[in-house]
């Protein structure tokens, strides 16, 4: 099987969660492989577009040719032409903004271009500090505008028996404990790097996919080789056809390396 393209995930794949760095063979292999002839792309549920989040990608070597964001939903190429926007149904957008007002849960939602979140509390203040996120301007969220990502900031129970059912057309999948993103039942990241393989005129045989989070598995089944951070979820662990070294002990040099990428 030869790799064509790759798709890494950010938080805990490229960037650690614990020094808010890539590890230290990070760029030598990202470079490396991008002097090989791979195509490069990370898939995150971050918004690239905006500095709020977006200023991850200077940490990273300027290697990438194209970027699924906002968990697959909204995804362009390197020069800036839009591969798929995918934003949430209004259905569910309106659901989530009047439960979590009843049940003061805090969220994050994006627009095509803008970041905000409804409210801040200990627990976004926890989680963001621990990722490095600066917490985002608050503003409640207009259900008339396009909203292409939400991630809420809530307890397991919550979100499986009050978020989750009210939901119609979308769903909710964890990343981290107590924190969910929404994507559409069709959507996630396997949406995105799907539409980028049709994009790049690739086969699912000829991408492989890194992660480390259950919001990952979706990509990781589509791609022909899944690859899991010794950091990955067990959920991500079983999915995997490799498991490499932890995200800070150059999980990612040794991926590419496992597979002869570089």
């Amino acid at each position: 099987m030869m790799i064509k393209a790759v798709f890494i995930d950010i938080d805990g794949t490229l960037i650690s969660t614990k020094t808010h760095r890539p590890a230290p063979g990070t760029e030598q292999a990202l470079l490396s492989a991008k002097k090989n002839g791979i195509l490069l792309f990370p898939a995150t549920g971050r918004h690239l577009k905006v500095p709020e989040e977006g200023y991850v990608l200077d940490l990273l070597p300027d290697c990438f040719d194209g970027y699924v964001g906002l968990t697959g939903h909204y995804c362009c190429t390197r020069e800036g032409t839009v591969v798929l926007k995918s934003p949430l149904h209004p259905e569910d957008v309106r659901a989530i903004k009047e439960l979590s007002g009843r049940y003061k849960i805090p969220y994050t939602y994006t627009y095509e271009d803008r970041l905000f979140i409804n409210m801040v509390n200990d627990r976004v203040l926890a989680h963001n500090k621990s990722i490095g996120l600066p917490i985002p301007s608050i503003r409640e969220m207009d259900c008339a505008q396009e909203v292409y990502s939400i991630t809420l900031y809530v307890d397991e129970k919550t979100e499986h028996d009050i978020l989750r059912p009210a939901l119609c057309h979308s769903t909710t999948i964890s990343w981290i404990n107590g924190i969910t993103d929404v994507c559409g039942k069709e959507g996630g990241k396997k949406a995105g790097i799907r539409a980028m393989m049709r994009h790049f005129h690739l086969t699912p045989e000829e991408a492989m996919a890194i992660g480390d989070s259950d919001n990952d598995l979706s990509m990781m089944e589509e791609a022909g080789i899944a690859v899991s951070m010794g950091n990955g979820s067990e959920k991500v662990k079983r999915a995997a056809d490799y498991i490499a070294a932890a995200c800070e002990e150059d999980g990612i040099l040794d991926a590419f390396t496992h597979f002869h990428l570089i």
